[in-house]
């Protein structure tokens, strides 16, 4: 073999070996990108995620009327529960109540949120390539839905909001109803709809009856404040308390007679029925009714619960197709009658806070929700009817939800309601009965006295 020849393989073997090199170095490249991209883009969407949250909190501080550390430590505690924490790991958070950029820059109803962090990188830094810098930023405040506090959203039929036969709604917020019916609101035979507005998408009509402010006819209809609420989640069968089986995953319900009784947060199968001289106490915490609905029927009975969140479902999960047709104990709505006695507050108006910690977040204002999916009204007094009747009585502080039902209100019957939100279907409040709700301006959020439902929401 020449030395010519042997010279040209050496010079061979080192072009492959300069390849290799950098064919390695472009591959280690390609898969350093995807990888240390792929890492970033996560974290990044992490910290998006914290900065939503942070800013919902701080609006939350700010629609109380708490102080500007409150904002600002409340937002750092929101973002610390979710992994970043200002000054560690090269993570910056920065809280703005007014926001310094974007559409809300100087507005103080708003707070913004920003997060800067510094992400290593794992392969980019073989080729001079040591972190990603991102920025995430979340603006939020409290929206006002509505300035009503007592709504009928069923879209038509005559008397979808009626008040009649020598009754009384006094609310010191405004009434709202969607019909689109020239009759949709309907106040006679001697009765009162006093409130700060009275809006109705249709028309008004009264008779020997007083309507105070006159009824603002053509309005705008307005969406299910609450129609985007999740339904709590559960197990459906799991019983933690139940009345007698019936077969097939139905049972009567679980019933207190002439008892004082203290019962607990849980899944009532069948319901609960407080019936006699019962004075049954409940626990602060989340009720699932599943099947059965609640009753309380007779003069000394009386159910009282203080910072509680009931959800009143189907006694199996396919709520919306019993349609029509279903026994009570497969769906019931409220019903109580007989002179029974109701008084139940949601968690953000109860005396104590120890509901905070049974209760979901979402659901802190209300006391009392229906399964959407369950029966619904085709019209005003047609069942599923939310009966508070006979004589009876309740005292309310928060939420009440039956979307798509009706809910009654008669026969020498009384509600007072602190801060109180009414959503239903249909409403009536006849025969000598009275509906009062009373906004303080202490009430929280989703309860103002000048926004009874204030939605704190996203805005950037």
């Amino acid at each position: 073999m020449s030395v010519k020849h042997i010279a040209s393989v050496s010079k061979q073997k080192g072009l492959v070996t300069v390849f290799f090199t950098l064919a390695s170095a472009v591959l280690i490249g390609f898969v350093g990108l995807a990888v240390d991209t792929g890492f970033a883009y996560g974290n990044f969407r992490q910290a998006q995620t914290a900065a939503d949250a942070a800013a919902l909190s701080a609006a939350f501080e700010k629609y109380y009327g708490h102080s500007s550390a409150n904002i600002q430590n409340y937002a750092l505690s929101e973002v610390k529960a979710h992994n970043f924490e200002n000054g560690v790991d090269g993570v910056t958070v920065t809280v703005n109540n007014p926001p310094t950029s974007g559409s809300y820059a100087g507005d103080s109803d708003f707070v913004e949120v920003v997060i800067t962090k510094e992400v290593p990188t794992f392969f980019l830094r073989f080729i001079g390539f040591n972190d990603f810098d991102y920025s995430v930023r979340a603006v939020a405040n409290g929206i006002i839905s509505s300035s009503a506090c007592v709504y009928a959203l069923g879209d038509e039929h005559e008397k979808a909001f009626h008040v009649s036969s020598g009754s009384t709604l006094d609310a010191n917020c405004g009434v709202h109803a969607n019909s689109e019916d020239s009759s949709g609101l309907y106040v006679d035979s001697g009765s009162t709809l006093e409130a700060t507005s009275v809006d109705v998408v249709g028309g008004a009509y009264k008779s020997g009856s007083t309507i105070d402010p006159s009824a603002n006819e053509n309005a705008s209809p307005i969406s299910d404040p609450l129609g985007t609420l999740p339904a709590p989640t559960f197990s459906y069968g799991s019983c933690d308390y139940q009345g007698n089986s019936k077969g097939g995953g139905i049972y009567e319900r679980y019933e207190i007679d002439s008892q004082k009784r203290t019962i607990n947060p849980g899944v009532y199968c069948g319901g609960l029925f407080i019936k006699g001289d019962a004075e049954v106490t409940m626990n602060p915490g989340t009720y699932i009714l599943q099947g059965g609905g609640l009753v309380v029927d007779g003069s000394d009975a009386e159910l009282t619960g203080d910072g509680v969140f009931i959800y009143n479902t189907c006694a199996k999960k396919a709520c919306s197709s019993y349609g029509s047709s279903y026994d009570e104990e497969e769906f019931h709505p409220l019903d109580v009658k007989s002179a029974g006695t109701l008084n139940l507050s949601a968690c953000s108006q109860a005396s104590s806070s120890s509901c905070e910690s049974e209760i979901d977040d979402a659901y802190e204002d209300i006391f009392w929700y229906t399964d959407r999916e369950a029966p619904d009204t085709s019209g005003p007094q047609q069942d599923p009817v939310n009966k508070i009747n006979s004589s009876a009585t309740a005292d309310l502080a928060g939420i009440l939800y039956v979307g798509n039902q009706y809910l009654e209100i008669s026969s020498n019957s009384d509600v007072n309601a602190t801060n109180g939100v009414f959503i239903t279907k249909y409403i009536q409040v006849a025969s000598d009965s009275s509906l009062n709700v009373t906004h303080d301006s202490a009430a929280p959020a989703g309860l103002g006295s000048s926004a009874p439902y204030v939605r704190i929401t996203l805005v950037e």
